[in-house]
C-alpha cells in the first residue's frame, strides 16, 4: 500500500524545475513487495523526473540484505555515487 501510495503522490505532481530526493530507497527494499512492485516504483519515479525537468536522487545503503534488487537499481541510474562516510562522536571532558 505504501509503494501505491507514493505512485499516486508522485504521479500528481504538478511542477516544473524540481528535484526529487527518495531517502532513502532501501526502505522499499525491505518491503515484502514483487521486484516488479519496485520496479514501477522506479519507473514512475524516473518519468517524474523526467516530467518535472528537474534531478532525481535516489539515497541507499550499500550492502543490504536484498543486493538483487540494489542491483537492479543501480543498473538503471545514470549515475551511482559510492560514498562512505564515518561517524565520530566527540568525547567531551567534564569539567574538574
Amino acid at each position: 500500500m505504501i509503494i501505491d501510495f507514493l505512485v499516486k503522490q508522485l504521479k500528481a505532481i504538478d511542477a516544473k524545475e524540481i528535484n526529487l530526493i527518495i531517502d532513502t530507497i532501501t526502505f522499499f527494499q525491505y518491503l515484502e513487495v514483487k521486484r516488479s512492485k519496485l520496479r514501477e516504483l522506479i519507473d514512475v519515479i524516473y518519468d517524474t523526473t523526467k516530467k518535472t525537468e528537474g534531478l532525481g536522487f535516489l539515497y541507499g545503503l550499500k550492502g543490504e540484505k536484498r543486493t538483487v534488487i540494489e542491483n537492479e537499481i543501480i543498473n538503471i541510474c545514470d549515475a551511482v555515487f559510492d560514498i562512505s562516510l564515518t561517524k565520530k562522536i566527540p568525547i567531551r571532558t567534564l569539567p574538574n
